[in-house]
């Protein structure tokens, strides 16, 4: 049984917004884990825990202070496609769910679902929900 397109969606999604990059050659490995019950907060648990995500960066080690992930997660996402008023926004909104000890992959995946469901045209976070989905798009046609 494959995956649905609902699934290669959210797939490419995490892997978007875990990694900044596409699935590519590990798709196939990414939708057997979905095929076999991994559920979408699992798929972003196993990737934001993973070595390779941890070696991308200091900020997303296990030795970095949660500021430092937040900024490193806010950069990579949002680039400077907001504000710095709202980059600020989105740093201490990673950093406060860190300090009530919310997961990384839990954190990576609200931020990833707000991005998904924000207009293109808001006038604060547009910019940014253009960019997310352009990544996306980029991601969709590469894997």
């Amino acid at each position: 049984m494959a995956i649905t397109a609902t699934q290669q969606t959210d797939i490419i999604k995490a892997v978007v917004g875990v990694f900044n990059a596409s699935p590519g050659g590990y798709m196939s490995t990414l939708a057997s884990a979905v095929q076999a019950g991994t559920t979408t907060a699992q798929l972003y648990d196993a990737l934001a825990s993973n070595a390779a995500f941890k070696s991308l960066s200091f900020a997303y080690s296990d030795g970095a202070t949660n500021a430092q992930f937040a900024s490193a997660l806010a950069s990579n996402l949002l680039g400077n496609s907001v504000s710095a008023a709202n980059l600020q926004v989105a740093k201490d909104f990673v950093v406060a769910n860190l300090n009530a000890n919310v997961g990384k992959g839990a954190i990576i995946k609200a931020a990833v679902d707000f991005l998904s469901g924000m207009s293109k045209t808001d006038a604060d976070w547009g910019g940014a929900a253009t960019l997310f989905a352009n990544k996306v798009t980029v991601a969709t046609a590469y894997t």
